[in-house]
């Protein structure tokens, strides 16, 4: 019995080493990470007369991972495991829309949701859909976002207009760098159109 119980303890020893070597290394799938980013904008000098504070960002369920999602056909669609946003997803486009938004001159000044300015405007941002189009013969990068732009008073909000914007970019390639390049350009078509038609409202001019 003393013997049998020696030898497993042998075993165990001579196992252990083997074990901890197979598992320090081991190797990971390796993962790359992308921002979203609209970049430099030239300042316009101009300087409206209104406030505009930028709330909460919501975000489609669909993409509350980071991973990039890509359409394979209608109704079927697989997460990239291995290329992720490099931040929340909301959290990027709220930041790349206050610099578009700072920028542009339509409002006097643009603030953040945790700022203690109260101000006359309100800007709610949805994000509804945002993937990679690989189910038809030419890949696309697709983008549609809502914006909400209200009027508050107290307890009292007014909805002075609700806009809808739907962007596809075509890419050279499905590689991840030609999607993100393609999404970065998606943004700047839907801000360029949301801030030609936030030019053309009456309750701003």
């Amino acid at each position: 019995m003393r013997k049998l119980l020696s030898l497993k303890i042998i075993f165990v020893l001579l196992i252990l080493p083997v074990s901890s070597c197979g598992i320090t290394n081991q190797e990971y799938p390796v993962r790359d990470f992308y921002t979203l980013d609209i970049g430099k904008i030239e300042n316009n000098s101009s300087r409206g007369d209104e406030d505009l504070k930028i709330m909460r960002v919501r975000l489609n369920p669909k993409y509350y991972n980071q991973d990039f999602n890509y359409k394979l056909k209608e109704n079927k669609f697989v997460n990239d495991y291995h290329n992720q946003f490099y931040k929340p997803l909301d959290t990027m486009v709220i930041s790349e829309l206050y610099k578009s938004l700072t920028t542009s001159g339509i409002f006097n000044q643009v603030y953040a949701q945790n700022s203690i300015v109260d101000t006359k405007y309100f800007l709610y941002t949805n994000i509804v859909d945002i993937y990679a189009d690989f189910s038809q013969d030419v890949p696309k990068s697709v983008l549609n976002i809502e914006f909400l732009l209200t009027q508050e008073s107290g307890a009292i909000a007014k909805t002075v207009h609700k806009y809808t914007y739907y962007s596809e970019i075509e890419l050279d390639n499905k590689l991840p760098d030609a999607i993100v390049k393609g999404w970065n350009q998606n943004l700047i078509e839907i801000f360029n159109q949301f801030q030609s038609d936030l030019n053309n409202l009456s309750e701003l001019n």
